[in-house]
């Protein structure tokens, strides 16, 4: 081969190799691929939990113009939170199916077969949140007060949000005289009279007609909300089960839920051992899983005390909230900590709203 090619091949070769890229130019560009993809994944996560929650406030909006339907139709007193067997029987109370047939008394003492009339049956807004995309044809469309479906279980106890049970509308149960009596009808309470000494207030805790609430704008109607054993928690995965009626921090005399802002300082004890084959004492179905975790993403975590339905995150750090006045918005679990916020009596408390507190009796 004449010398003259053999240089020229030998020239191209080498020029052909220094176009090549090196290890650290292939680490280079790897490295930066993977933060772009890490940005257009946190993008798009933000983009489905924004998405996520505006289908909970539109799904709460639902609920409360449903709710005020109700109301306007029944005097201007607000839908009962809960209403014993005895009670409904009392009062000849008797709830329907869509298509007919009597719901079983033991499924209409919480609020969603008593408003589903009202939202022109819409199961999704009951259980729309679930992972099981048949599960609003599975509810039955007709029964009778003897046989219970299991999807109809499901729309009673665990929808999507919960009510305001105990302070709006009210818990009625039946007394041990046999009268029905709503929880905290009789609870004192102390009363700021804007000056000197508080004024001994015995009832007026719970909420009845619309006409009475000082600030319907901040007051809960409806929110996120899960039954949960005592134990620590960070925001929620977005399909756990839900829960018919929701929690304030303390009820009566009872502290039921907390925040903390240090998770690991929190002395967590055993709740794992409390967390196992707990029960709910009032449907005796087991409570809703949860991780016994310190800490979380915010910092700032949940502590339930005792097994109750509390404020619930679904849809990343904040709780979807509707008040009174029917504006839904995302609430930060901190600001659920006021109790102006749960009972209108609160407002006129003598007490830091926060620590407002009123007798179980």
């Amino acid at each position: 081969m004449p010398r003259s090619l053999l240089v020229a091949l030998r020239r191209l070769n080498g020029s052909r190799a220094r176009r090549g890229f090196t290890v650290v130019e292939l680490l280079a560009v790897i490295g930066t691929i993977t933060v772009l993809l890490g940005l257009l994944l946190a993008g798009l996560q933000a983009a489905r939990r924004s998405g996520k929650g505006t289908v909970e406030l539109n799904q709460l909006r639902q609920l409360h113009m449903a709710s005020t339907t109700y109301t306007a139709g029944n005097g201007d007193r607000f839908m009962p939170g809960y209403l014993d067997q005895q009670v409904q029987s009392q009062w000849r109370l008797r709830y329907r199916y869509e298509g007919g047939g009597e719901v079983a008394p033991q499924l209409a003492r919480t609020y969603p077969w008593r408003l589903l009339p009202y939202l022109d049956w819409s199961y999704e807004t009951m259980l729309g949140y679930s992972t099981n995309t048949e599960i609003v044809d599975e509810v039955p469309r007709n029964g009778s007060a003897n046989s219970i479906n299991g999807t109809a279980i499901q729309v009673a106890e665990n929808p999507w949000f919960g009510y305001n049970a105990y302070y709006v509308g009210g818990w009625w149960d039946i007394s041990d005289s046999g009268n029905p009596v709503v929880r905290f009808g009789n609870a004192s309470w102390r009363q700021s009279n804007g000056s000197g000494a508080p004024i001994p207030t015995k009832g007026g805790l719970v909420l009845q007609t619309e006409g009475r609430a000082t600030d319907p704008t901040t007051l809960v109607h409806f929110a996120g909300s899960s039954r949960r054993a005592p134990g620590l928690y960070k925001p929620g995965a977005e399909y756990d089960p839900g829960a018919a009626w929701v929690c304030p921090t303390r009820l009566g005399s009872t502290e039921v839920w907390g925040v903390s802002i240090n998770a690991a300082t929190v002395e967590v004890g055993s709740i794992i051992g409390e967390m196992a084959g707990a029960r709910s004492s009032i449907f005796d179905v087991p409570a809703t899983p949860g991780s016994a975790i310190l800490g979380q993403g915010s910092g700032i975590a949940m502590e339930v005390f005792v097994e109750e339905a509390v404020p619930y995150r679904r849809v990343g750090s904040t709780v979807s909230v509707v008040h009174l006045a029917g504006n839904a918005t995302s609430v930060g679990i901190g600001e659920l900590l006021d109790m102006r916020r749960w009972i209108n009596a609160a407002h006129d408390g003598d007490q830091n709203p926060r620590d407002f507190l009123h007798t179980d009796e």
